[in-house]
């Protein structure tokens, strides 16, 4: 007997799996973002990581922390030698000066000439001084992080050679020239640091689409729960308070505290949600001052490189009509219990580390 055969995009049954949160938990979540500093002709901080997907690389995306004085640094592509940036260009003009950089900044600056890499390439991104006094921000503590994460090896060198600077990770974005951006696992890129905003009445969440089928059930998030808290999934087109696909109340008392801190539940059913389709998840307050934290892009196009992709923003409502902002992430995330089991066509997913496919 031959195996079914299916058309491409043919839904296939859903299989339970163990369960998990898209996007992944504490994901570009950093309540701390620690500076490394070049004061000095010979210092350099490096990363060596494995190039993230085949392409062009044409520029860089990082941020400077404090800076004194008129100060640059050369941003370098290089080779790798002893599991250490080398020094080497990986390609003659893989490098470009930052120009007068300022305090507290997103950069994103263009090679010289763009280099192409090979997906899993071992090379290195390095910052080396040229002038002033220069941070560069890392990402800081976070169970993201810890145990201290030894590949990406981030490393600093102030004039005796590279040493690996302890409890962080590397904080940056590649932009390839198909124009997508993206960052190596177990780096991120997060251009600010986490913030929090309040409150009082409506509905605040993300709309998102997912890259899979998948059959949710739950739901994580970020939220001050200083009042009793509705989570609501819609579809798309539903208007702010009409029908939900699925909602949980969740009564104030049930938090252990009133604290910005992860929280997770369940609705009281299932759903399936198909792929690359638009939903709404939104936090419902009526009384009371919440909290909920987010992260601010530059550009929605930059989101791809962190853990949601540029499918995961806010959207907002006081009545009426749902208001978007889809360069502003909160930190909240589906429950997922069940997975398709197979489709005809192979769905390139938009929001997993590797850049956005159309």
């Amino acid at each position: 007997m031959g195996r079914e055969r299916r058309q491409a995009g043919a839904v296939m049954a859903i299989q339970a799996t163990p369960e998990f949160t898209f996007p992944p938990i504490d994901s570009n979540v950093q309540s701390v973002l620690a500076s490394a500093s070049l004061t000095a002709s010979g210092h350099k901080i490096g990363v060596v990581f494995h190039a993230p997907k085949t392409g062009t690389i044409d520029r860089v995306c990082f941020r400077t922390g404090t800076i004194t004085g008129t100060s640059s640094v050369d941003v370098r592509i290089e080779t790798v030698t002893a599991g250490k940036p080398s020094g080497t260009l990986l390609g003659a003009g893989s490098n470009v000066s930052s120009g007068t950089l300022s305090s507290n900044t997103n950069y994103e600056v263009t090679l010289t000439t763009p280099i192409a890499v090979t997906i899993g390439d071992t090379i290195a991104l390095a910052y080396a001084w040229s002038a002033g006094s220069v941070t560069i921000v890392n990402g800081g503590t976070s169970p993201y992080i810890q145990p201290l994460i030894q590949f990406p090896g981030l490393y600093i060198d102030t004039g005796a050679g590279y040493g690996q600077i302890s409890s962080r990770t590397a904080n940056f974005a590649l932009r390839y020239n198909d124009t997508k951006y993206s960052s190596p696992i177990g780096t991120f890129w997060q251009p600010v640091v986490s913030t929090s905003g309040t409150y009082s009445s409506g509905e605040k969440g993300v709309r998102f689409r997912l890259p899979f089928t998948c059959q949710v059930n739950g739901f994580y998030h970020i939220f001050d729960p200083d009042t009793t808290l509705v989570f609501n999934l819609y579809a798309d087109a539903t208007a702010p308070g009409g029908t939900k696909l699925l909602t949980k109340t969740v009564d104030v008392l049930n938090f252990a505290a009133a604290a910005q801190s992860p929280s997770f539940g369940h609705f009281n059913s299932e759903i399936v949600l198909s792929a690359n389709t638009w939903y709404r998840l939104t936090v419902e307050v009526s009384s009371a001052s919440t909290r909920f934290t987010f992260t601010d892009y530059p550009s929605n196009e930059q989101m791809d490189a962190s853990f949601g992709g540029r499918d995961f923003y806010l959207t907002e409502s006081s009545g009426g009509t749902w208001t978007d902002t889809n360069t502003r992430v909160p930190r909240l995330a589906v429950g997922i219990n069940g997975l398709d089991d197979g489709v005809g066509g192979l769905i390139l997913p938009r929001a997993m580390h590797g850049g956005y496919s159309a």
